[in-house]
């Protein structure tokens, strides 16, 4: 666990206070695909797999999730926002 924290992969969200891996943990252990799972648990509704660089895999996966998320209308201070641009820029 001391190695993730020194290389910056386990660290405290400083806004809740929740301690875990971040989204470069994830990139660089997580599993080779995403799975979304909807109608069916037991199964998958649609599946990616990502066998590429972190680069390119970052990418990939932000479109996966782009394709399955709704994009809203959504004001915020007399604006239009995109909340799936929203969560996805948060996410990076």
């Amino acid at each position: 666990m001391e190695l993730f924290k020194s290389a910056g992969l386990y660290e405290e969200n400083w806004i809740t206070n929740e301690k875990g891996f971040n989204l470069a943990a994830v990139l660089l252990f997580g599993r080779d695909d995403a799975v979304l799972r909807k109608e069916n648990l037991d199964r998958y509704d649609d599946r990616l797999r990502v066998e590429t660089n972190l680069i390119d895999s970052y990418s990939l996966l932000m479109e996966f999730v782009a394709k399955h998320t709704l994009d809203r209308f959504f004001l915020v201070d007399d604006k239009n926002i995109s909340v799936r641009n929203w969560l996805l820029n948060r996410a990076a």
